[in-house]
């Protein structure tokens, strides 16, 4: 009975310990986990915005070079059934003839000077514009944006700017 009696107040301070433990760093375990699940969202967010400027390079790459291939065959008709009587055609008439039709082809795939595609899921989307089109002696350039965005915010932070060369190059 001594014993009882000499341990009076030891377990309810053990516990009062415990709970005052519990409550100072019950905050701090949660605060550290909410910010590594905010960390794990924003590098979330971060991969697919360049996932999805990756893929708007990719569909601006790949308009380019199908409209330049459908130029260079409307450019190699147009010669072919060119009157053989009168003299060919010149290097600048078929680098404007080529630049007319790659400009309305490349126009079926980017129909507006900023134009936005969606992904299957609308809240991934980018933006591509097409900066500008020059022409060379035997080349087409084009400069072109991408913009990714998530949740319809597009901002310039993920912006990539490209740049493409066309040949012209047309063989009889």
């Amino acid at each position: 009975m001594r014993k009882l009696k000499e341990q009076g107040g030891y377990a309810l301070l053990i516990v009062l310990l415990a709970v005052t433990l519990i409550g100072i760093f019950t905050p701090l375990i949660f605060s550290k986990l909410m910010n590594s699940t905010q960390q794990f969202q924003k590098t979330e967010q971060g991969i697919q915005l360049h996932k999805l400027s990756e893929m708007g390079t990719v569909y601006v790459e790949n308009a380019i070079s199908v409209a330049g291939n459908h130029a260079k065959e409307g450019v190699t008709k147009w010669i072919k059934q060119k009157d053989p009587t009168k003299p060919a055609p010149t290097n600048q008439e078929i680098s404007e003839y080529f630049y007319r039709l790659f400009t309305a082809e490349l126009g079926n795939y980017i129909p507006s000077p900023s134009f936005i595609k969606e992904m299957s899921d609308p809240k991934y989307k980018f933006k591509m514009a097409i900066d500008s089109i020059s022409l060379g002696n035997s080349t087409l350039d084009v400069s072109y944006t991408i913009t990714p965005s998530l949740n319809n915010q597009f901002d310039g932070k993920n912006e990539r700017k490209g740049n493409k060369a066309i040949s012209i190059n047309i063989s009889n």
